[in-house]
């Protein structure tokens, strides 16, 4: 049997506890990170679509109601169609990646910047109209964080997506700067 002197055995004992401590460490802050991450993604979609909704269809359709104008078709697909067309046309952060989904008529508009999504129509309806209210979208390898809201009275679902990858990028510069920092404390420490 070999005997170890003092110092060696506090070495032996001491040196991996700086190393699998700073490991522990680091894994339970990445790993915070991403859940903070995301659920800070899902709150931000939510507000947006909710703001969308709130801004432009509810408003829309208010004034129609005020004016007793709901029973007359031209006045509401007039009022549906600039909708339609502010997605179309003049994307604001609010109405960036909004697909409307009208559940009567399964037509869809998006907002041209989700062409990367390569929906057809009756693709995106499959996927997401019985879909949860929120959640992670993958589709021909592009992963999007989404949120769906209703507006009944006109048969509509409205979704705000987001790009999963500007949230791996994140949670890669992440990775990054913590095995970096467990690296330098298990180095110099």
């Amino acid at each position: 049997m070999i005997k170890l002197n003092l110092q060696l055995k506090l070495i032996l004992l001491v040196i991996p506890l700086m190393i699998v401590g700073p490991i522990i460490v680091g894994y339970w802050s990445i790993q915070t990170s991403k859940a903070r991450l995301l659920e800070d993604a899902y709150k931000l979609i939510q507000i947006q679509g909710d703001s969308f909704v709130a801004d432009q269809v509810e408003r829309r359709y208010q004034i129609l109601q005020d004016n007793n104008l709901l029973q007359i078709s031209q006045y509401t697909k007039h009022y549906q169609q600039e909708i339609k067309d502010l997605i179309m046309q003049k994307p604001t952060e609010q109405n960036r990646n909004i697909a409307i989904h009208d559940t009567h008529t399964n037509i869809i508009i998006m907002d041209p910047n989700l062409s990367d999504l390569n929906f057809s129509y009756g693709e995106i309806i499959k996927v997401l109209h019985n879909t949860a209210e929120q959640g992670v979208l993958t589709f021909q390898g592009a992963k999007y964080l989404f949120y769906k809201t209703t507006f009944p009275r006109w048969n509509w679902e409205v979704y705000k997506f987001y790009n999963f990858d500007k949230i791996s990028k994140t949670i890669d510069q992440i990775v990054f700067a913590t095995a970096g920092v467990c690296l330098f404390s298990a180095t110099f420490v």
